[in-house]
């Protein structure tokens, strides 16, 4: 018997977990529920970079390690919400969002420091944040690529 091209495609395709769901529910919640802070239960990777004063603001004098960390799902919300449907504001309050730590020290919400530091990393260092926020949350090229290997439209 002859294999079409068709169902060559169809055997090749990978067979999934089909209790995916059902076993990333339970990675999900014992570890939300086995963090000890506010913070710790999350699943989040963190990019960590020295921020050079020299593309700080003037009140900034020496350089210093900025730690960043993805957002919840909730977070990237709120941050879209407070941008009222302004582009650039959103990916802004993201990655204003996404600072965790000064040289190891937890940036506390509500505490005002996160604000002075945003205030003080000036344009440029603003912008070096954003940066490094957009690459810590996108895909790898190559996570886009198997993606799109492997999409089907029906």
């Amino acid at each position: 018997m002859e294999e079409t091209e068709e169902s060559a495609s169809v055997e090749a395709q990978p067979i999934y977990n089909p209790d995916f769901l059902n076993n990333l529910h339970a990675r999900m919640t014992t570890t939300l529920s086995s963090g000890s802070g506010p913070d710790e239960g999350m699943l989040r990777k963190f990019v960590e970079f020295v921020m050079p004063a020299t593309v700080c603001g003037p009140a900034v004098t020496e350089d210093f390690i900025l730690t960043l960390a993805t957002l919840t799902s909730g977070q990237e919300l709120a941050a879209a919400r407070s941008a009222s449907g302004d582009a650039v504001a959103m990916g802004m309050n993201m990655a204003r969002e996404s600072v965790y730590s000064v040289n190891g020290k937890r940036v506390t919400k509500g505490s005002g420091h996160l604000d002075l530091l945003w205030e003080a990393l000036g344009p440029p260092g603003r912008n070096l944040v954003i940066q490094q926020w957009s690459n810590l949350s996108v895909a790898s090229d190559e996570d886009m690529g198997k993606a799109n290997a492997t999409v089907r439209v029906f």
